[in-house]
């Protein structure tokens, strides 16, 4: 069965839910659950500017522009660093999060599981001289030969380090254990000065965790290296410590879309909790006020020196896509079409609790993690802009590409450009024998623009609505 017919299958039944549902008022709640480990495995919309596919599949940019460092393939990897007060007068607490795929690294069988080995390698130093030298072995177990392909951020490793305020130099190494290939970045590093002052750490994007006490331990917090939160779905969650603030004193949260011009999205006054001699703040934001795109969070004391967050909401864990109406069009071949109107004309507050229900509801395992049909569409998105490019047109966009991502490969084709006996006009035969469906795409140019004829177009529609139709 195709992906198509399984996705609109499913929504068939779950539509009319979807489309009468309408969000409640949801406000910022503080505090995290305490967790244990933590671990993850594993009318149609006017088309965008062609810029828009391969800004889904190059995640390099938009993470450079909110200050992470990007490695590069063959062993690519992201990377965030933030500080905080450290145990000692006159140190600062470094965390040093990363993340990757598990498809960035080399599996091999291991009894009854696969098992990838990485090192992480870490090097700062200030001057011509070495303040810390660290390398650390880990390893990654997964059940299937599936999940070792998996795109999303399924291995995550984080690090504390206790280094000395003022300005350093980092460089970080990740090599693939079972492999040849490792990846490297560097930067500076600005390290703060916290004794004696009155001011915040970083803000930084997490997973889960709870507050640290006091100064000599460290905050037992998961951080999120990518700094990434799938629209609509998911909580954001931010930590933030204050250093020689008054008790009940409180800071000021502002939320910002980076996009021009600049706009402030909210701002809340929150209070800071004392669980110890440390003053923190753990904040849940959750997905009705966390609009799609790059987002700048913004903490201050009263009168106090602000510390920021860039944030990105995107398209879900694995594609990156910043934009709701860029959303709406790469999806055009996904679902019925009045999902998709009946998401672009949601009001703003509304869109959040529709497309949670849109995820869910087109989910045909909402038992895994992953959403394994929206990957296979856009793998197949994917595929036709790799392939069926004509000219300067995005290959999604030609009529090859929308026939291939609605229904997948033909089972049979035929090119008469590779016919020897071949004369004429051009075309291309695509067969696919579980629809009844023969499609031919005609070179009505001679420049290798290729057309459904009206009767391929007319045959390959009465398809799609039959699958629409769950026939």
């Amino acid at each position: 069965m195709s992906f198509g017919k399984s996705a609109i299958e499913v929504w068939n039944t779950m539509y009319q839910s979807i489309r009468w549902l309408r969000v409640a008022t949801i406000l910022l709640v503080f505090g995290f659950a305490a967790c244990g480990g933590w671990q993850r495995v594993g009318s149609e919309p006017e088309a965008s500017p062609n810029v828009v596919v391969p800004r889904l599949f190059d995640v390099t940019a938009a993470y450079l522009s909110m200050g992470l460092l990007v490695a590069p393939d063959p062993v690519p990897f992201v990377a965030g660093i933030y500080s905080f007060a450290g145990s000692v007068p006159d140190s600062t607490l470094v965390l040093m999060g990363l993340s990757l795929p598990n498809r960035a690294l080399t599996f091999r069988r291991a009894g009854e599981v696969f098992e990838a080995r990485y090192r992480v390698e870490v090097l700062i130093r200030r001057g011509g001289v070495t303040l810390r030298d660290v390398s650390v072995d880990e390893v990654v177990r997964v059940a299937t030969l599936e999940e070792t392909q998996g795109g999303d951020e399924s291995v995550i490793f984080q690090q504390y380090l206790t280094l000395p305020p003022g300005q350093a130099e980092v460089r970080i190494v990740m090599r693939d254990r079972h492999g040849t290939g490792y990846s490297q970045v560097g930067d500076t590093l600005e390290l703060p000065r916290y004794d004696g002052e009155r001011r915040l750490s970083d803000l930084i994007p997490i997973y889960a965790g709870e507050a640290r006490p006091v100064r000599r331990f460290v905050p037992d917090v998961v951080v999120n290296p990518r700094a990434t939160v799938p629209y609509g779905t998911d909580t954001l969650g931010l930590y933030v410590e204050a250093y020689n603030v008054a008790e009940g004193a409180s800071f000021t949260l502002r939320a910002l879309s980076v996009e021009q011009p600049v706009t402030e999205l909210w701002t809340d006054t929150l209070p800071l909790h004392a669980t110890g001699v440390i003053r923190t703040a753990l904040i849940k934001v959750p997905p009705g006020r966390l609009p799609m795109g790059q987002l700048q969070f913004e903490a201050a004391l009263l009168d106090g020196v602000p510390v920021r967050a860039d944030v990105l909401v995107s398209f879900s864990k694995e594609w990156v896509v910043a934009n709701f109406e860029e959303t709406l069009s790469l999806l055009r071949y996904f679902g019925p079409d009045q999902i998709l109107q009946d998401l672009g004309e949601a009001p703003v507050q509304e869109r959040a609790a529709l497309w949670q229900a849109f995820w869910q509801a087109s989910d045909p395992d909402p038992l895994t993690p992953e959403h394994e049909a929206m990957e296979a569409y856009f793998r197949r998105l994917q595929v036709a802009n790799d392939l069926y490019r004509e000219g300067s047109q995005q290959g999604w966009l030609t009529d090859r590409g929308e026939v291939y991502v609605s229904i997948g490969s033909p089972d049979e084709t035929f090119d008469s450009s590779t016919d020897v006996q071949g004369e004429g006009l051009r075309y291309i035969r695509w067969v696919y024998n579980g629809e009844r469906l023969t499609v031919i795409f005609h070179d009505r140019s001679g420049f290798g623009h290729y057309e459904l004829t009206p009767d391929s177009r007319a045959a390959f529609q009465e398809v799609i609505q039959r699958i629409k139709r769950g026939g």
